[in-house]
């Protein structure tokens, strides 16, 4: 595979995990209040970028980041929390500052502006504009320009009609419109799809509008999808379909050799290996896992692990 095709592939399922962690923080912060230092986190980064402004609360995650492991774990949903605040901002003053600090803890910044941005209905023009003044302003690498349209997808895909809820494909049609409308041909279009893709999981996964791993099919959505579409695809709902099992590679990979043709099976073996990671199994059990698949597959899914694993 192309290596920036294996890139695009790969960030968005890390992505993906980090932003599952992100609905995770929200539902636990209300469940256990001051007892989990991730919630007291959360409000702490809202004041302050509320206080502060976005540079300051973007400056002090990745920061702190660098040298405390706990923090470290959960920045990536913190950086949500400031783009959430930031688009709060963009509201009342209608300018939203970047920096390159916006990178840190895996894009999550760029994510959560976009989410909240597209997921409350606001002005795509300006949503566009914005991920423009991004590439722009931060333009040596294009990273930060592309998952600021990976967030404008998990944005789209947001149910806005009741009657979406529970019909995954319905939620990703008028999405999927939205990022095609929106967004260019190439890169931005795909980035953006893959946050739509990756949105639907994180439903699945979270119990949210409708969808449930007892109900859901993960791979469905898949099938309609041209051949890299489908990388892509299995690629953000691989996370959705281990959970469905259990976390159980065996029994994972028994499902995805049933359901995919040959040719798919060394990608979705890699992002297999790569949710495993994810999930920190340990490495006995991944290795076993990996074997289990024979080979190319094997191979394949020790890269996805190890590939993952330097992320984390």
């Amino acid at each position: 595979m192309k290596p920036f095709l294996k890139l695009f592939i790969l960030l968005p399922l890390f992505f993906l995990a980090a932003a599952i962690g992100h609905s995770r923080l929200i539902v636990q912060s209300v469940k256990t209040q001051e007892t989990d230092p991730r919630s007291v986190w959360q409000r702490e980064i809202a004041d302050l970028t509320r206080s502060r402004g976005v540079a300051q609360a973007l400056a002090y995650v990745a920061t702190r980041s660098r040298t405390d492991q706990a923090y470290q774990a959960v920045c990536h949903e913190l950086m949500h929390e400031v783009g959430h605040q930031a688009y709060r901002l963009f509201l009342k003053e209608n300018r939203v500052s970047v920096t390159t600090d916006g990178s840190a803890c895996a894009f999550g910044f760029y994510h959560g502006v976009m989410e909240a941005w597209i997921g409350k209905g606001g002005d795509k023009s300006k949503a566009i504009a914005f991920c423009t003044m991004v590439d722009k302003t931060l333009g040596q690498s294009k990273n930060s320009f592309y998952q600021c349209w990976h967030g404008i997808g998990h944005g789209a895909v947001v149910p806005h009609e009741r009657k979406l809820w529970g019909n995954p494909d319905g939620m990703v049609a008028p999405a999927l419109t939205v990022c095609a409308r929106m967004a260019s041909p190439g890169p931005e279009f795909t980035n953006c799809k893959s946050g739509v893709y990756a949105g639907v999981a994180i439903f699945i996964m979270e119990n949210q509008y409708g969808l449930d791993l007892q109900s859901a099919d993960p791979l469905a959505l898949c099938e309609s999808e041209h051949e890299e579409g489908k990388i892509r695809c299995i690629g953000s709902m691989m996370p959705a379909l281990f959970k469905q099992w259990h976390h159980d590679m065996g029994q994972t990979w028994n499902i995805l050799e049933e359901r995919l043709p040959k040719a798919l099976l060394v990608h979705a073996a890699n992002a297999l290996g790569s949710s495993a990671a994810i999930e920190r199994i340990t490495l006995a059990i991944i290795t076993a896992g990996c074997e289990h698949m024979g080979h190319p597959y094997s191979d394949s899914c020790l890269t996805g692990y190890k590939e993952t694993q330097e992320l984390l």
